[in-house]
């Protein structure tokens, strides 16, 4: 997930809970920054690239 610039420790997420039910709907925004995307993956490279 995208990390949002403040506060640094959240991301861009967000649920729909309806009582009774529970989740019905979640979205997040996706990281499209290719470069940060292989620095925080480092080591997991190679396992996901294909």
């Amino acid at each position: 997930m995208k990390q949002n610039s403040t506060p640094d420790d959240t991301v861009g997420c967000f649920d729909l809970l309806v009582p009774g039910m529970g989740e019905i709907i979640g979205g997040s925004l996706r990281e499209d920054d290719y470069d940060k995307l292989c620095r925080e993956m480092k080591a997991l490279i190679s396992a996901y690239h294909w």
